[in-house]
């Protein structure tokens, strides 16, 4: 399950009259597809990269996934 902030954050960012350009943002990897799957009007989203979760210390129990955010 996505954690709540990272939903909360990702909303407050892509919110109507965000002067956001540009972001890769590292979340868990549900949270990223939960929102490149939604319509955001005025921005692209999509999935980039996979992060494995060996990639941090400690390590976190799940995966993660790069979040691409772009104004159109």
């Amino acid at each position: 399950m996505a954690d709540r902030s990272q939903t909360a954050s990702v909303t407050l960012l892509l919110a109507p009259g965000s002067r956001l350009v540009a972001a890769d943002l590292v979340l868990q990897r549900a949270a990223a597809r939960k929102h490149a799957s939604r319509r955001t009007r005025g921005f692209r989203v999509s999935v980039g990269a996979s992060v494995p979760r060996r990639a941090f210390r400690p390590p976190p129990q799940v995966d993660s996934a790069v979040l691409v955010v772009r104004r159109l």
